[in-house]
Parts: C-alpha cells; sequence; structure tokens
C-alpha cells in the first residue's frame, strides 16, 4: 500500500530507477515479448495480449522502436539454421538495454524516502 500520490511515486521512481515508471514498465513487457516471442510459436496477438496490451498494431510499433524491428522479423532472427530457437542474448535485449535494469533494488521504503 503506498501512502503518497501518483506524481511523488513517480518523482521518487524515476530518481531511483533512472526511468519513468511507464517506461521502465513498458520495458519489462517488451522483455518478455521478446522472450515469448523465442521461446513459443504464440500468434503475437496473443503475445501482445500476455504482456499488457490491447492492441496489436500498437505493440508492433512499441517493440519495432525499440528492438529495431517487427515481432514478426524478431522471432524469424532468433531461429537457429536447423530450426531450433535461438537464446543468445544479444538477440533478446531491447536497444536501450543498458538503461534498463529489472532489478534496481527499489522498495516501498526507498520510495517513500525511508531508505
Amino acid at each position: 500500500h503506498f501512502s503518497f500520490s501518483p506524481s511523488h511515486f513517480s518523482r521518487r521512481f524515476k530518481a531511483e530507477a533512472g526511468v519513468g515508471f511507464h517506461e521502465y514498465l513498458t520495458n519489462l513487457r517488451m522483455q518478455r515479448a521478446a522472450a515469448l516471442l523465442e521461446e513459443t510459436d504464440l500468434p503475437i496477438t496473443e503475445i501482445a495480449a500476455r504482456c499488457g496490451f490491447e492492441d496489436s498494431n500498437y505493440f508492433s510499433s512499441v517493440f519495432h522502436k525499440l528492438y529495431q524491428k517487427s515481432p514478426r522479423v524478431y522471432r524469424r532472427s532468433t531461429l537457429h539454421p536447423k530450426g531450433g530457437r535461438e537464446t543468445s542474448p544479444e538477440n533478446c535485449s531491447p536497444v536501450s538495454a543498458s538503461v534498463y535494469k529489472p532489478s534496481t533494488g527499489i522498495t516501498h521504503s526507498s520510495l517513500n524516502g525511508s531508505d
């Protein structure tokens, strides 16, 4: 339970994480999408829905902005020549991955200033 305003939360989150909450959340969703594209044969519309996107066209646009390729092309590029999935780390990180770290150590107490 948070006991401060959304704007205070946003400022504290950005101060702790180095990026805004929305940007951070979008990146986590895209990392999950990339993993699903690599590890499953789910349709892209299903992957979009599982990652919190109601509009698969918007999902594809956001994905392309981060990975510099469409989800379909990304999926094809992660296939091994013999048909297996590629697991190489360089194929599963967004362009700006160095900015985003899911394990930032952000806690409720660090956001409300008691850390």
